[in-house]
């Protein structure tokens, strides 16, 4: 079992989702809307 880089980068950006930069709040709402996808999927 190894990390996967995507849950760390999506950690990360939900982290710092009050920054500024739109791209993080863009790539942590897609990180939760992935784990909802995958949970559902189960």
């Amino acid at each position: 079992m190894r990390a996967q880089p995507h849950g760390a980068i999506c950690r990360w950006a939900c982290t710092n989702c009050g920054h500024r930069n739109p791209l993080w709040r863009a790539q942590c709402r897609v990180c939760k809307a992935d784990r909802e996808f995958k949970a559902g999927a189960r």
